[in-house]
């Protein structure tokens, strides 16, 4: 009786720990495991699905850029009539442009805005689907706001929030931060003490400028057709160039003007570790500074995505995404500033006459391969001049010594018969004693 009470009170209590183990520690002291709850991420199909009724009328205005072959950026229609602009930096050939349908065309460069680096593009093709345009101020772009960027499928591409309102720098007075990805001179500059143009103070060995020939107290007059008269234009033109392009440099020296093409070098990464943790989330836009007036969010796009419209819950359009910035920092352009370039772009205020940065660096490659393969060419026409050459002196060489063998082989004959002659002789003097 004694041990069936025993059982019964373990069974009890047992049974009492299992009823109780969620609302506290269970009998013997063990800790409930707690449920887990796991979000969506923000690149999340399911998550970005909640967004799809914001881009349905703001998709259809978006396109893809290809060059040779290749996705380089995304583009937005401006104009109904096939005008369409783009982050120009990307687009390094000439372009087509792919619809949502998959039907593609090949498309006209109607300009290049360097500034804000903008192409408007145009294709032969009626009634397509453009953004909206604000009519006020009701487009805001506060901090804290939720952005969508669209693509071609249809789900968004990215959501994210505004970091900071859009934000106007002066190109002519604020010191853009210096991206490692622009073209690089190689020079310190400083006032010319003249009207007009930068004195250059320092030059760096091996760099772009020194190598093409350019000289301290040499007098930067225009780089790129734009007039330099301050170190902090200089700055902030370098800020819109790339590694390996080709600028035209319009200089002063002893009082003669002169021109010269230089060829960009890259510039050497400021904070290596910075650039490092920026690109833990992705590559970065080649373009990424520079912008008199930007709008940050927090957007996680590839280089290949910018170009395309950027819009709110509401689908209206608050600007263009220029650049892929940081890990978490993504840039567009304000929509009023589109707004305001694209009567400029038609009226052929930014026309452009080629060549596209791709085919100036491909002409520039070939020039340069060529230049090797004639060097080596010549290398070639010396080593086999040399090797008959010296094939001419071994063949003499080798002649001088059969001549040589047979010569001995004769000596070393006639030395057999001269010593058997003169035992013949000495033996004669023998047999006559």
């Amino acid at each position: 009786m004694k041990r069936f009470n025993r059982i019964a009170r373990l069974w009890f209590w047992l049974v009492l720990s299992f009823l109780f183990q969620g609302f506290g520690p269970g009998l013997f002291g063990q800790t409930p495991a707690k449920t887990e709850i796991k979000l969506p991420g923000k690149d999340n199909s399911a998550y970005l699905e909640i967004f799809k009724p914001a881009i349905k009328q703001i998709a259809p205005a978006t396109v893809k850029i290809l060059c040779m072959g290749k996705e380089v950026a995304l583009g937005t229609v401006v104009d109904s009539t096939g005008y369409i602009i783009t982050k120009a930096s990307e687009v390094k050939y000439m372009p087509k442009i792919r619809l949502k349908d998959g039907r593609e065309f090949k498309a006209e460069i109607v300009g290049i805005e360097e500034q804000h680096d903008l192409m408007m593009l145009k294709i032969p093709l009626d009634k397509m689907t453009t953004i909206s345009f604000p009519t006020s101020n009701a487009f805001s772009s506060t901090a804290g706001k939720w952005v969508i960027s669209p693509g071609l499928g249809d789900n968004p591409l990215s959501v994210g929030v505004v970091s900071v309102a859009p934000r106007v720098f002066d190109p002519k007075t604020t010191r853009m931060p210096r991206a490692s990805s622009t073209g690089y001179l190689g020079v310190t500059a400083g006032d010319s003490g003249e009207n007009a143009g930068v004195r250059i103070d320092g030059m760096e060995p091996g760099g772009a400028a020194e190598k093409t020939g350019m000289k301290v107290g040499d007098i930067v007059l225009t780089i790129k057709n734009k007039s330099v008269n301050a170190p902090e234009e200089l700055i902030n033109i370098m800020q819109t160039t790339r590694p390996g392009e080709v600028v035209v440099v319009t200089y002063k020296r002893d009082g003669k003007v002169s021109e010269m093409r230089i060829n960009l070098g890259k510039r050497p990464a400021n904070n290596p570790r910075g650039d490092i943790q920026n690109r833990m989330g992705g590559e970065l836009s080649e373009r990424r500074s520079a912008f008199p007036a930007i709008l940050q969010h927090d957007s996680i796009l590839k280089p290949s995505e910018c170009g395309g419209p950027l819009c709110d819950i509401h689908g209206n359009c608050l600007g263009i995404n220029i650049a892929r910035a940081g890990r978490v920092e993504s840039y567009a352009l304000p929509i009023d500033i589109i707004v305001t370039l694209i009567p400029e772009f038609k009226a052929g205020k930014y026309a452009w006459n080629g060549p596209l940065p791709g085919e100036i660096a491909l002409k520039e490659k070939v020039k340069a391969l060529e230049l090797l393969v004639k060097e080596g060419l010549s290398l070639k026409t010396e080593a086999e001049n040399k090797v008959k050459s010296s094939q001419g002196a071994l063949d003499s060489a080798e002649k001088n010594r059969r001549d040589v063998e047979r010569k001995l082989k004769e000596n070393e004959d006639n030395l057999k018969k001269a010593k058997e002659e003169e035992n013949l002789l000495e033996k004669d003097k023998s047999d006559k004693k």
